[in-house]
């Protein structure tokens, strides 16, 4: 496959970079809109099977309503109490305008009718100078609307509504849901506004050139359009969240720069060999681009690992990645490389001539550059850099045998002794077939269905990644030693994130209140993308390490040059990433900020001690053991794995 490519791209590139246009054309006009499309709902973060929806589901079967309140308003005296006569007629009054508005089903208000005194005292603040008034819709789309119709109505006479000593806000599921998509698709726009010109800057001093930085953010864009496109068609056919949004645009642009440094990098090798465009580029598709291609392949199977978690967040973020990343494999062995060739020496115009000049050292140097002499000190000294390296309500029937009881307890719903009291409720319930459900209900349930997926969804993940590693080396100690190392980034970068987001470090810089914990499905998210990202940049690295071995160089001299060769892409393709992801920390979600800033630290880390100096120490301590296998295994590899040298 890898020879067909090369001999399109370098007999054809004109037809080839006609066609994807034609291809981009459309995945611009049809993918685009596929932002307005997508959306989010409190169903993304739980597990259908869960008890906590089984009781929503129980209910709605029961009374054909929202099995819970999906919009709160909270009301505040101006002057005294809430429970003062005046405040009480005006609470009602909002009730009455809440439940004249379409779609309306149910209330619980304090003092409504019908309100239970033991249940009241939960809907009062400590000062009794605030009460919310929880009301239920039949959709989320019919509380928003409501809300908004009540918000118009209040700031044109408040005194008519009969409001005029209280104020009003509105909150509630329906709200957040909302405010969350319009919020994704907007700082989806914002991230790349302040990502992009700082790619572009630094993509202008790695690439050495003008023409050559756009290509980066070029093939990256592309595989986002093409992506959109995909998700827009899958859309279809199964819910995705609108927060795989963001995903596909930071590892777009980061995937993309990654496999267009590499490719351009080896380009450029090859050019300063004194071959032309065309052998230059079918040079760099048999080598590079067979890197590229197990690298995708790669990161593709490590985010389908998601797919087995229940949760849409989880399974969204899975679909998006392994899309944008085959998308992105894609485009840069079959676009770039078509477009290398008709550019041929026009690829360094408007370029200064000091670059141009470094440019050539770098596409030719072997043992004079700082990498070089780095490498060479870490395989000298393998193994010391290794080592330093209270309220119940009355039941209510619902119909058809089914009652609810509203459990209203002070205190945060995700707190140590709400989950005890959820614990001792569904014991309590569980010998007469009773469900309990609610705010503490999902996030437990949440965290037990995670935990009970990551046993699959881990093995998936080593399994296809030793596969891979094993199809491309030949080799069963590197996988193993690729894994360990790809745990212990990922390990190093999770404790990051600990330190920063449960316990509050950096929280003023990074502009967001610390919630004593983490998003746990966005850890998990997090976790998979930047063990996906460190066996990107491990393929990279023991590519060219091998190239050099097969060819017969001893084993440290081809460690060596294998990291001078790849250990200053490597750092800017991590740099580059780190932009492009860390872009997301700007966001003013907790969990988006979270995996920005976690992912871009795990990468950093991976690219820098994991990459520079553990890798190298251990190969170099491993010897001859880095290319072993048993008998049979050599046999399989030799029928199914990558024999020419890559």
């Amino acid at each position: 496959m890898i020879a067909r490519l090369a001999r399109l791209a370098s007999t054809h590139p004109r037809r080839v970079l006609l066609a994807a246009g034609a291809v981009f054309v459309l995945a611009a006009a049809l993918g685009v809109p596929v932002t307005g499309m997508l959306g989010s709902s409190s169903t993304d973060f739980a597990d259908p099977g869960s008890q906590y929806e089984r009781t929503n589901a129980a209910i709605a079967a029961a009374t054909g309503q929202s099995p819970y309140y999906n919009l709160a308003a909270l009301v505040r005296s101006r002057a005294g109490q809430v429970t003062s006569p005046g405040a009480r007629r005006s609470v009602l009054a909002l009730a009455r305008l809440i439940a004249a508005q379409h779609g309306f089903q149910r209330m619980l208000d304090y003092g409504g009718p019908g309100s239970d005194s033991r249940a009241a005292g939960a809907l009062l603040s400590r000062d009794r100078r605030e009460t919310v008034v929880l009301a239920a819709f039949a959709t989320a789309d019919e509380a928003v609307a409501a809300a908004s119709r009540v918000r118009r109505t209040l700031a044109r006479a408040p005194a008519a509504a009969g409001l005029a000593g209280v104020s009003v806000r509105f909150g509630g599921l329906a709200l957040v849901n909302e405010e969350l998509n319009e919020l994704t698709t907007s700082e989806l726009a914002r991230a790349e506004l302040i990502a992009l010109p700082l790619l572009l800057a630094l993509s202008f001093w790695f690439f050495r050139g003008l023409l050559a930085a756009l290509l980066p953010p070029l093939v990256g864009s592309l595989a986002i359009l093409l992506t959109f496109l995909g998700l827009r068609v899958i859309d279809h056919f199964t819910p995705v969240s609108v927060f795989a949004l963001n995903l596909v645009s930071g590892m777009g642009l980061g995937l993309g720069i990654d496999y267009s440094l590499f490719v351009l990098y080896r380009y450029r090798e090859e050019r300063a060999q004194g071959r032309d465009a065309a052998e230059a580029i079918e040079r760099t598709l048999q080598t590079v681009g067979r890197t590229v291609l197990y690298s995708c392949l790669t990161v593709a199977a490590a985010m389908t690992s998601l797919l087995v978690f229940p949760l849409r967040f989880l399974s969204s973020m899975g679909i998006g990645g392994a899309l944008v990343t085959l998308c992105a494999g894609a485009v840069a062995l079959l676009v770039l490389p078509s477009l290398l060739v008709v550019l041929g020496p026009r690829i360094d115009a408007l370029s200064p001539a000091w670059l141009q000049r470094r440019a050539a050292r770098s596409a030719t140097a072997t043992s004079e550059g700082g990498w070089w002499r780095l490498a060479h000190r870490v395989v000298r000294h393998p193994l010391p850099v290794a080592a330093l390296a209270a309220s119940v309500s009355a039941p209510v029937a619902l119909g058809h045998g089914s009652f609810e009881i509203t459990v209203l307890p002070h205190g945060s719903p995700f707190s140590g002794a709400q989950q005890r009291l959820l614990s001792r409720l569904r014991a309590l319930t569980r010998p007469y077939g009773a469900l309990v459900g609610g705010a503490t209900a999902f996030f437990v349930d949440q965290r037990s269905s995670i935990a009970a997926h990551i046993p699959l969804a881990l093995a998936i993940l080593l399994a296809l990644t030793a596969v891979f590693l094993f199809a491309m080396t030949g080799s069963v100690t590197i996988p193993i030693k690729a894994l360990v190392m790809n745990v212990l980034s990922v390990g190093v970068g999770t404790g990051l994130v600990v330190l920063i987001f449960q316990d509050g470090h950096l929280s003023s810089l990074l502009g967001f209140t610390p919630i004593g914990g983490l998003e746990e499905s966005t850890l998990v998210l997090m976790m998979v993308v930047a063990f996906a990202l460190a066996t990107d940049y491990e393929v990279f690295v023991l590519a060219r390490i091998k190239e050099a071995h097969d060819q017969g160089v001893p084993n440290r001299e081809a460690i060596a040059l294998g990291v001078e060769r790849t250990g200053r892409i490597v750092t800017a393709a991590a740099l580059l990433f780190c932009v492009a992801i860390g872009a997301l920390a700007t966001s003013e979600l907790f969990f988006t900020k979270q995996l920005g800033v976690g992912a871009a630290l795990t990468v950093a880390i991976d690219a820098s001690v994991i990459r520079a100096l553990l890798v190298p120490s251990l190969m170099a301590l491993m010897g001859d053991w880095n290319w072993w296998a048993p008998a049979p295994l050599r046999r399989l590899h030799a029928r199914v794995g990558v024999r020419e040298a890559v």
